[in-house]
């Protein structure tokens, strides 16, 4: 196995998994299944610009890197409406179940271009109940000039 090494220089937490699972989740239409292909470094999920959401469900994705499984889940996006559907957290609970070993990492995108609305403090505030969620938590603002 190739030892992977972290930004300070450090053997990364790559060397010591067999897999890391992430967990993408946002507003729809702010990056995340652009965001997912990046990290992956492939188009391995649908994009398109405008404002119609292009996931329907969530769908998971693995790449092999320096022998580890890169797992990733690209969620449905939550809508503009204010609070968090019932729906949305299903599959959240649901895309945590996935993996046995857990999530290594949830990325919450926001569209730097957007205000932080009502909307995306209250789904913020949503997720709090689900403790899990925060201890992996990265907010990522895309859509960046």
């Amino acid at each position: 196995m190739q030892c992977v090494y972290d930004v300070t220089g450090e053997p990364s937490i790559l060397n010591r998994r067999e897999s890391f699972n992430i967990l993408v989740i946002g507003i729809a239409g702010h990056g995340k299944s652009a965001l997912s292909n990046f990290i992956l470094q492939e188009d391995a999920f649908q994009t398109r610009s405008g404002f119609i959401p292009v996931s329907e469900k969530s769908e998971k994705r693995t790449k092999v890197v320096h022998d580890v499984h890169l797992n990733i889940i690209d969620t449905v996006g939550f809508s503009d409406s204010v609070g968090l559907q019932e729906h949305h957290l299903d599959q959240i609970s649901n895309a945590l179940k996935v993996f046995p070993g857990g999530i290594n990492a949830v990325i919450f995108t926001i569209k730097c271009t957007e205000r932080f609305t009502i909307n995306i403090s209250t789904i913020l505030t949503d997720l709090q109940e689900m403790s899990d969620i925060w201890d992996h938590c990265f907010v990522v603002f895309t859509h960046v000039k």
